[in-house]
């Protein structure tokens, strides 16, 4: 149950601008690698591929 809520926190924040280490802390890990740990095997993807899913993708459009 604690995982659960603490990983639902961390994808919350995920969606933001905070950076990953303050987001593993934010949310009771005591590291970033103690997070990417616990996030990946339960998500499936790491924390920074997570984000990244969430952004919209920004692709550079060039005017002539």
């Amino acid at each position: 149950m604690l995982l659960k809520t603490r990983l639902d926190a961390a994808s919350q924040l995920l969606a933001g601008d905070l950076n990953i280490t303050d987001i593993a802390t934010r949310c009771g890990y005591t590291d970033h690698s103690a997070f990417t740990r616990q996030f990946k095997p339960t998500v499936g993807i790491t924390p920074t591929q997570y984000r990244s899913l969430l952004q919209p993708a920004t692709t550079s459009v060039r005017k002539h």
